[in-house]
């Protein structure tokens, strides 16, 4: 009972300890990712012959913080692998009958959610797709703004832009 005990406290204070290591990690981590990534956009942008507007603020923007959210994703994982490594050495040399039972049905419960990973990977695709598009002709309605103006079609422009903001979210 005192082993136990023991184990449950080590693992909670290792679990702390990894925690407080991902947090400070990932930040550092993400702002360097996020601006050297943001050098190399600058510096493809400015020096590129066929840049596109919408392309390089799409680039700049959403992508940088996309590269600084997957590091702090692997951070995570390989944090919750190790963790869960070490526990379950743990719970196998306590219990193995129990341990085993519990992961075959832990096994069966991620394999019931591939399908919904799937679907969010598909959504999350989509809507990057969604994403670019209606930034693309928002800017170029931005560029165009005098001729849009003066022909008077601000509104079917805005309409458009609407239309396509709406498409990722009907599905």
């Amino acid at each position: 009972r005192g082993t136990v005990l023991g184990f449950i406290i080590a693992v909670g204070v290792l679990r702390a300890v990894f925690n407080a290591a991902q947090i400070y990690l990932q930040g550092v981590a993400n702002e360097e990712l996020n601006r050297r990534t943001r050098e190399m956009i600058v510096r493809w942008s400015l020096w590129s012959e066929s840049a596109n507007t919408a392309e390089v603020m799409n680039l700049y923007n959403a992508k940088s913080a996309s590269a600084g959210i997957l590091i702090g994703n692997l951070q995570s994982l390989a944090i919750y692998a190790t963790s869960g490594v070490l526990l379950c050495v743990g719970l196998l040399k306590m219990s193995p009958l129990v341990t085993l039972a519990t992961g075959a049905g832990l096994g069966l419960i991620a394999l019931s959610l591939t399908y919904t990973d799937r679907r969010a990977l598909e959504n999350g695709r989509a809507l990057a797709a969604e994403t670019d598009a209606s930034t693309r002709q928002l800017v170029i309605g931005l560029k165009n703004l005098l001729l849009l103006q003066i022909l008077g079609t601000q509104g079917r422009e805005e309409r458009e832009i609407q239309k396509s903001l709406m498409r990722f979210h009907k599905q």
